[in-house]
Protein backbone atom coordinates (compact mmCIF):
# COMPACT_ATOMS: atom_id res chain seq x y z
CA UNK A 1 0.00 0.00 0.00
CA UNK A 2 1.60 3.86 -1.01
CA UNK A 3 1.59 5.95 1.63
CA UNK A 4 -1.76 8.00 2.57
CA UNK A 5 -1.30 11.70 3.31
CA UNK A 6 -4.35 13.64 4.51
CA UNK A 7 -5.14 17.11 3.83
CA UNK A 8 -7.21 20.30 4.98
CA UNK A 9 -7.78 23.69 4.42
CA UNK A 10 -5.57 25.55 7.26
CA UNK A 11 -8.34 27.51 8.49
CA UNK A 12 -11.73 29.01 7.58
CA UNK A 13 -10.14 32.17 5.93
CA UNK A 14 -7.81 30.06 3.60
CA UNK A 15 -10.56 27.61 2.68
CA UNK A 16 -12.98 30.68 -0.53
CA UNK A 17 -9.88 31.70 -1.27
CA UNK A 18 -8.28 28.56 -3.10
CA UNK A 19 -11.66 27.35 -3.54
CA UNK A 20 -12.30 30.34 -6.03
CA UNK A 21 -8.80 29.25 -8.54
CA UNK A 22 -9.80 27.48 -10.37
CA UNK A 23 -9.03 24.16 -9.09
CA UNK A 24 -11.54 24.59 -5.98
CA UNK A 25 -13.09 20.94 -7.04
CA UNK A 26 -9.81 19.57 -6.72
CA UNK A 27 -8.55 20.74 -3.54
CA UNK A 28 -11.95 20.05 -2.05
CA UNK A 29 -11.09 16.45 -3.62
CA UNK A 30 -7.76 16.08 -1.73
CA UNK A 31 -9.22 17.53 1.33
CA UNK A 32 -11.77 15.57 1.42
CA UNK A 33 -10.19 12.01 0.51
CA UNK A 34 -6.59 12.71 0.94
CA UNK A 35 -3.54 11.16 -1.69
CA UNK A 36 -1.13 8.46 -2.06
CA UNK A 37 2.13 8.38 -3.49
CA UNK A 38 4.17 6.04 -4.28
CA UNK A 39 7.20 5.89 -1.99
CA UNK A 40 9.59 6.18 -4.40
CA UNK A 41 8.08 8.75 -6.20
CA UNK A 42 8.27 10.57 -2.66
CA UNK A 43 11.80 9.49 -2.36
CA UNK A 44 12.63 11.28 -5.63
CA UNK A 45 10.78 14.59 -5.10
CA UNK A 46 12.95 14.60 -1.47
CA UNK A 47 15.62 15.30 -3.73
CA UNK A 48 15.05 17.84 -5.74
CA UNK A 49 16.87 20.62 -3.09
CA UNK A 50 20.22 18.53 -4.42
CA UNK A 51 19.24 18.98 -8.29
CA UNK A 52 20.78 21.37 -8.65
CA UNK A 53 23.98 22.88 -11.39
CA UNK A 54 26.93 22.39 -8.64
CA UNK A 55 29.62 19.48 -8.71
CA UNK A 56 28.38 16.21 -7.80
CA UNK A 57 24.80 16.75 -9.73
CA UNK A 58 25.62 18.00 -13.05
CA UNK A 59 26.28 14.35 -14.81
CA UNK A 60 24.80 10.90 -14.81
CA UNK A 61 28.55 10.10 -13.51
CA UNK A 62 28.27 12.19 -10.57
CA UNK A 63 24.59 11.48 -9.96
CA UNK A 64 25.76 7.99 -9.33
CA UNK A 65 28.25 8.62 -6.79
CA UNK A 66 26.24 11.33 -4.89
CA UNK A 67 22.56 9.18 -5.27
CA UNK A 68 23.29 6.59 -2.34
CA UNK A 69 24.25 9.32 0.55
CA UNK A 70 21.25 11.51 -0.79
CA UNK A 71 19.21 8.41 -0.44
CA UNK A 72 20.08 6.89 3.03
CA UNK A 73 20.59 10.35 4.72
CA UNK A 74 16.72 10.76 4.18
CA UNK A 75 15.85 7.15 5.06
CA UNK A 76 17.59 7.73 8.30
CA UNK A 77 14.89 10.53 9.26
CA UNK A 78 12.02 9.44 7.40
CA UNK A 79 10.03 6.10 7.11
CA UNK A 80 8.52 5.72 3.74
CA UNK A 81 7.26 2.53 3.79
CA UNK A 82 4.26 2.36 5.60
CA UNK A 83 0.73 3.58 5.43
CA UNK A 84 2.17 7.02 5.73
CA UNK A 85 5.29 9.10 5.73
CA UNK A 86 6.67 9.08 9.52
CA UNK A 87 9.62 10.91 11.14
CA UNK A 88 12.04 8.48 12.78
CA UNK A 89 12.92 11.33 15.35
CA UNK A 90 11.76 15.09 16.22
CA UNK A 91 13.62 18.35 17.16
CA UNK A 92 16.33 20.60 15.90
CA UNK A 93 18.63 18.62 17.64
CA UNK A 94 17.84 15.24 15.99
CA UNK A 95 16.39 15.93 12.35
CA UNK A 96 18.52 18.30 10.53
CA UNK A 97 16.53 21.30 8.82
CA UNK A 98 17.44 20.65 5.52
CA UNK A 99 16.41 17.08 5.46
CA UNK A 100 12.87 18.64 7.24
CA UNK A 101 12.68 20.84 4.41
CA UNK A 102 13.07 18.39 1.79
CA UNK A 103 10.08 16.10 3.13
CA UNK A 104 7.92 19.49 3.05
CA UNK A 105 8.96 20.21 -0.72
CA UNK A 106 8.26 16.24 -1.60
CA UNK A 107 4.71 16.41 -0.22
CA UNK A 108 3.79 19.83 -1.31
CA UNK A 109 5.11 18.91 -5.03
CA UNK A 110 3.40 15.37 -4.71
CA UNK A 111 0.40 17.07 -3.87
CA UNK A 112 0.18 19.96 -6.29
CA UNK A 113 0.83 17.58 -9.00
CA UNK A 114 -2.65 15.62 -8.05
CA UNK A 115 -4.79 19.00 -7.82
CA UNK A 116 -3.10 20.24 -10.86
CA UNK A 117 -2.00 17.61 -13.32
CA UNK A 118 1.51 18.63 -13.42
CA UNK A 119 4.37 16.64 -13.03
CA UNK A 120 8.28 16.25 -12.56
CA UNK A 121 9.14 18.13 -15.59
CA UNK A 122 7.23 21.15 -14.89
CA UNK A 123 9.06 22.12 -11.72
CA UNK A 124 12.10 21.84 -13.83
CA UNK A 125 14.32 25.36 -13.43
CA UNK A 126 15.38 27.15 -16.27
CA UNK A 127 18.97 28.20 -15.66
CA UNK A 128 19.02 31.47 -17.90
CA UNK A 129 17.56 34.79 -19.17
CA UNK A 130 15.09 36.30 -16.91
CA UNK A 131 14.23 33.08 -15.26
CA UNK A 132 17.77 32.63 -13.28
CA UNK A 133 15.37 33.93 -10.54
CA UNK A 134 13.03 31.40 -10.54
CA UNK A 135 12.92 28.09 -8.85
CA UNK A 136 11.15 24.72 -9.91
CA UNK A 137 8.53 25.25 -6.94
CA UNK A 138 6.94 27.59 -9.92
CA UNK A 139 5.55 25.48 -12.49
CA UNK A 140 2.86 26.52 -15.38
CA UNK A 141 -0.35 25.09 -16.81
CA UNK A 142 0.31 26.39 -19.42
CA UNK A 143 -2.50 29.35 -19.01
CA UNK A 144 -1.24 30.36 -15.14
CA UNK A 145 1.58 29.91 -13.16
CA UNK A 146 1.64 27.51 -10.18
CA UNK A 147 3.56 28.85 -6.88
CA UNK A 148 3.97 27.11 -4.18
CA UNK A 149 5.70 28.16 -1.34
CA UNK A 150 6.30 24.39 0.73
CA UNK A 151 7.33 23.59 4.53
CA UNK A 152 7.86 21.02 6.48
CA UNK A 153 7.53 20.05 9.88
CA UNK A 154 7.46 17.40 12.44
CA UNK A 155 4.80 16.87 14.81
CA UNK A 156 4.13 14.49 17.82
CA UNK A 157 0.83 16.39 19.32
CA UNK A 158 2.42 19.78 19.78
CA UNK A 159 1.25 21.97 16.72
CA UNK A 160 3.47 25.34 17.44
CA UNK A 161 5.92 24.91 14.75
CA UNK A 162 2.74 24.78 11.91
CA UNK A 163 0.94 27.82 13.54
CA UNK A 164 4.37 29.68 12.98
CA UNK A 165 5.15 28.45 9.21
CA UNK A 166 1.70 29.38 8.36
CA UNK A 167 2.17 33.31 9.98
CA UNK A 168 5.45 33.31 7.95
CA UNK A 169 3.79 32.64 4.54
CA UNK A 170 0.92 34.86 5.26
CA UNK A 171 2.60 38.24 6.47
CA UNK A 172 3.13 39.76 3.27
CA UNK A 173 0.12 38.16 1.56
CA UNK A 174 -2.56 41.38 1.58
CA UNK A 175 0.04 43.97 0.71
CA UNK A 176 2.11 41.64 -2.54
CA UNK A 177 -1.22 41.01 -3.50
CA UNK A 178 -2.68 44.43 -4.19
CA UNK A 179 0.63 45.38 -5.92
CA UNK A 180 0.42 42.27 -8.58
CA UNK A 181 -3.55 41.97 -9.29
CA UNK A 182 -2.21 38.37 -10.49
CA UNK A 183 -4.46 35.56 -11.18
CA UNK A 184 -1.83 33.00 -11.15
CA UNK A 185 -2.57 29.94 -8.53
CA UNK A 186 -1.02 30.38 -5.33
CA UNK A 187 -0.79 27.69 -2.79
CA UNK A 188 0.91 27.27 0.63
CA UNK A 189 1.47 24.11 1.62
CA UNK A 190 2.94 23.11 5.33
CA UNK A 191 3.40 19.51 5.17
CA UNK A 192 3.28 17.70 8.82
CA UNK A 193 4.70 14.37 9.33
CA UNK A 194 3.91 12.54 12.55
CA UNK A 195 5.94 10.88 15.08
CA UNK A 196 5.11 8.22 17.44
CA UNK A 197 1.71 9.04 16.76
CA UNK A 198 -1.40 7.17 14.86
CA UNK A 199 -2.03 10.24 12.73
CA UNK A 200 -1.61 10.70 9.19
CA UNK A 201 1.10 12.65 7.48
CA UNK A 202 -0.99 15.68 6.73
CA UNK A 203 -0.89 18.70 3.90
CA UNK A 204 -2.21 22.26 5.59
CA UNK A 205 -3.15 24.39 2.38
CA UNK A 206 -2.75 28.36 2.94
CA UNK A 207 -3.33 31.45 0.44
CA UNK A 208 0.37 32.77 0.23
CA UNK A 209 1.90 35.95 -1.37
CA UNK A 210 2.26 36.19 -5.05
CA UNK A 211 5.21 36.70 -7.47
CA UNK A 212 5.16 39.22 -10.35
CA UNK A 213 7.02 36.30 -12.59
CA UNK A 214 7.01 38.55 -16.48
CA UNK A 215 6.81 35.55 -18.42
CA UNK A 216 4.22 33.89 -20.64
CA UNK A 217 3.02 30.40 -18.93
CA UNK A 218 2.76 28.53 -22.31
CA UNK A 219 6.51 29.07 -23.15
CA UNK A 220 7.06 28.83 -19.87
CA UNK A 221 6.09 25.36 -19.43
CA UNK A 222 7.57 24.50 -22.88
CA UNK A 223 10.84 25.33 -21.83
CA UNK A 224 10.31 23.76 -18.11
CA UNK A 225 9.55 20.61 -19.93
CA UNK A 226 12.03 20.57 -22.71
CA UNK A 227 15.37 21.65 -20.34
CA UNK A 228 13.82 18.92 -18.02
CA UNK A 229 14.05 16.12 -21.06
CA UNK A 230 17.83 17.61 -22.08
CA UNK A 231 18.93 17.47 -18.41
CA UNK A 232 18.23 14.25 -17.60
CA UNK A 233 18.23 12.06 -20.97
CA UNK A 234 21.88 13.66 -22.55
CA UNK A 235 23.43 10.94 -20.82
CA UNK A 236 21.30 8.16 -22.36
CA UNK A 237 21.19 10.42 -26.32
CA UNK A 238 24.03 11.26 -27.85
CA UNK A 239 25.88 14.36 -28.20
CA UNK A 240 24.27 15.33 -31.46
CA UNK A 241 21.51 15.03 -30.22
CA UNK A 242 22.02 16.48 -26.93
CA UNK A 243 23.63 19.13 -28.71
CA UNK A 244 20.89 20.12 -30.87
CA UNK A 245 18.28 19.88 -28.64
CA UNK A 246 19.77 22.19 -26.05
CA UNK A 247 20.23 24.54 -29.25
CA UNK A 248 16.80 24.10 -30.03
CA UNK A 249 15.58 25.40 -26.31
CA UNK A 250 17.96 28.43 -26.34
CA UNK A 251 16.35 29.57 -29.49
CA UNK A 252 12.66 29.33 -28.21
CA UNK A 253 13.79 31.09 -24.95
CA UNK A 254 15.36 33.67 -27.32
CA UNK A 255 13.16 34.52 -29.71
CA UNK A 256 9.19 36.08 -29.86
CA UNK A 257 7.82 33.78 -32.93
CA UNK A 258 8.97 30.14 -31.23
CA UNK A 259 5.87 28.78 -32.14
CA UNK A 260 6.83 28.85 -35.80
CA UNK A 261 9.34 25.66 -34.94
CA UNK A 262 6.68 23.67 -34.15
CA UNK A 263 6.72 20.32 -35.67
CA UNK A 264 10.42 20.82 -37.09
CA UNK A 265 11.78 18.01 -36.14
CA UNK A 266 15.35 17.29 -34.72
CA UNK A 267 17.38 15.59 -37.12
CA UNK A 268 21.23 15.96 -35.62
CA UNK A 269 21.96 12.30 -34.27
CA UNK A 270 19.05 10.13 -35.71
CA UNK A 271 20.89 6.95 -34.52
CA UNK A 272 22.50 7.93 -31.68
CA UNK A 273 19.43 7.11 -29.50
CA UNK A 274 19.18 3.97 -27.01
CA UNK A 275 16.54 1.95 -29.44
CA UNK A 276 13.89 4.79 -29.62
CA UNK A 277 12.55 2.17 -32.96
CA UNK A 278 12.86 -1.08 -34.00
CA UNK A 279 15.76 -0.23 -36.39
CA UNK A 280 18.01 1.10 -33.86
CA UNK A 281 20.26 -1.73 -31.94
CA UNK A 282 19.69 -1.79 -28.36
CA UNK A 283 23.26 -1.35 -26.69
CA UNK A 284 24.37 -3.91 -24.95
CA UNK A 285 25.39 -1.53 -21.95
CA UNK A 286 22.05 -0.41 -21.15
CA UNK A 287 19.65 -2.00 -18.79
CA UNK A 288 16.16 -2.79 -20.07
CA UNK A 289 12.64 -2.84 -17.89
CA UNK A 290 10.41 -4.57 -20.50
CA UNK A 291 10.14 -3.55 -24.13
CA UNK A 292 10.17 0.15 -23.94
CA UNK A 293 12.34 1.41 -20.79
CA UNK A 294 15.84 1.92 -21.06
CA UNK A 295 18.16 3.49 -18.38
CA UNK A 296 21.30 2.28 -15.94
CA UNK A 297 21.52 0.21 -12.92
CA UNK A 298 24.29 1.32 -10.44
CA UNK A 299 25.33 0.08 -7.04
CA UNK A 300 24.10 2.55 -4.66
CA UNK A 301 25.62 0.18 -1.56
CA UNK A 302 26.86 -3.21 -1.28
CA UNK A 303 23.22 -4.69 -1.34
CA UNK A 304 21.36 -2.34 -2.89
CA UNK A 305 20.78 -1.02 -6.38
CA UNK A 306 19.26 2.31 -8.17
CA UNK A 307 17.76 1.92 -11.63
CA UNK A 308 17.49 5.23 -13.43
CA UNK A 309 15.72 5.16 -16.93
CA UNK A 310 12.97 6.78 -19.65
CA UNK A 311 10.52 5.32 -21.44
CA UNK A 312 11.80 5.78 -24.86
CA UNK A 313 8.76 7.35 -25.64
CA UNK A 314 10.24 10.34 -24.49
CA UNK A 315 13.05 10.32 -26.76
CA UNK A 316 10.52 10.32 -29.84
CA UNK A 317 7.90 13.30 -28.40
CA UNK A 318 11.35 15.43 -27.74
CA UNK A 319 12.30 14.66 -31.31
CA UNK A 320 9.07 15.46 -33.14
CA UNK A 321 9.03 18.96 -31.37
CA UNK A 322 5.29 19.50 -32.00
CA UNK A 323 4.78 21.63 -28.89
CA UNK A 324 1.13 20.30 -27.75
CA UNK A 325 2.43 17.03 -27.76
CA UNK A 326 5.29 17.55 -25.22
CA UNK A 327 3.14 20.03 -22.94
CA UNK A 328 0.50 17.24 -22.70
CA UNK A 329 2.69 14.09 -22.67
CA UNK A 330 2.53 12.16 -19.74
CA UNK A 331 3.91 8.28 -19.86
CA UNK A 332 2.12 5.45 -19.99
CA UNK A 333 4.87 2.81 -18.89
CA UNK A 334 3.27 0.29 -16.39
CA UNK A 335 6.74 -1.02 -14.40
CA UNK A 336 5.73 0.14 -11.65
CA UNK A 337 2.77 -1.84 -10.96
CA UNK A 338 4.66 -5.20 -11.35
CA UNK A 339 6.01 -6.43 -7.21
CA UNK A 340 8.98 -8.39 -7.13
CA UNK A 341 10.13 -7.36 -10.77
CA UNK A 342 13.44 -9.24 -12.32
CA UNK A 343 15.69 -7.62 -14.46
CA UNK A 344 18.92 -8.37 -16.10
CA UNK A 345 21.33 -5.51 -15.37
CA UNK A 346 24.21 -4.22 -16.97
CA UNK A 347 26.64 -3.30 -14.17
CA UNK A 348 30.09 -1.08 -14.75
CA UNK A 349 33.04 -2.55 -12.86
CA UNK A 350 34.17 0.94 -11.52
CA UNK A 351 30.35 0.93 -10.18
CA UNK A 352 31.31 -2.39 -8.54
CA UNK A 353 34.88 -1.88 -7.27
CA UNK A 354 33.40 0.84 -5.30
CA UNK A 355 31.61 -1.47 -2.87
CA UNK A 356 34.12 -4.33 -3.49
CA UNK A 357 31.38 -6.32 -5.91
CA UNK A 358 33.23 -7.43 -8.45
CA UNK A 359 32.96 -11.28 -8.33
CA UNK A 360 29.37 -11.01 -5.87
CA UNK A 361 26.32 -12.64 -7.38
CA UNK A 362 24.90 -14.68 -10.51
CA UNK A 363 27.17 -12.51 -13.33
CA UNK A 364 26.57 -13.64 -17.09
CA UNK A 365 28.75 -13.02 -19.61
CA UNK A 366 31.30 -9.92 -19.46
CA UNK A 367 30.80 -7.27 -21.64
CA UNK A 368 34.47 -5.46 -21.33
CA UNK A 369 33.92 -2.50 -18.88
CA UNK A 370 30.78 -4.29 -17.06
CA UNK A 371 29.05 -7.13 -16.36
CA UNK A 372 25.39 -8.59 -16.73
CA UNK A 373 23.38 -9.91 -13.24
CA UNK A 374 19.88 -10.68 -12.28
CA UNK A 375 18.36 -8.28 -9.76
CA UNK A 376 14.73 -8.53 -8.06
CA UNK A 377 13.14 -5.56 -6.89
CA UNK A 378 10.74 -2.79 -8.00
CA UNK A 379 10.35 0.30 -9.95
CA UNK A 380 8.44 3.37 -10.21
CA UNK A 381 7.08 5.20 -13.47
CA UNK A 382 6.25 8.35 -13.25
CA UNK A 383 4.39 10.97 -15.44
CA UNK A 384 7.23 12.41 -17.11
CA UNK A 385 8.56 9.18 -18.25
CA UNK A 386 11.66 8.82 -15.32
CA UNK A 387 11.21 5.75 -13.88
CA UNK A 388 13.51 4.80 -10.69
CA UNK A 389 13.32 1.83 -9.00
CA UNK A 390 15.59 -0.15 -6.32
CA UNK A 391 16.73 -3.56 -6.96
CA UNK A 392 18.86 -6.23 -4.93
Amino acid sequence: MNPKFSCSYYDDEQMPLLRATPFGTQFDDVVKNGFRVDPIEFLVYSAFDEQKDHPGWRTFKELKRTAAASIDRFRNYFDIGGDTVMARFKGANQVPNDITEDAGVAGSLVLMNEVCGLHEADWQRIPWGVRKSLDYRIASTGQAFVEVEAKGTIVAGDKKEIYAHKAGIVSKKTEQRELSGRSDLLVGVIAAYPFETAELAHCYLVDPPPEDLGVDPWKYKLLARLYFYWRNLRWLAGPVLAGDLLNRIKIIDRVTDFRRLAKKELTGGRKELAGTSDSVDRPRTRTWLGANVVGDMFPIGPREFCYVGFDTAVFDTVRRQDFEEILTFRAKSQVSDKEGLSVEAFLLNDDLQRYGMISQGNTKEKQGTGVRKMLHGRSCAMPSGKVVGFFS
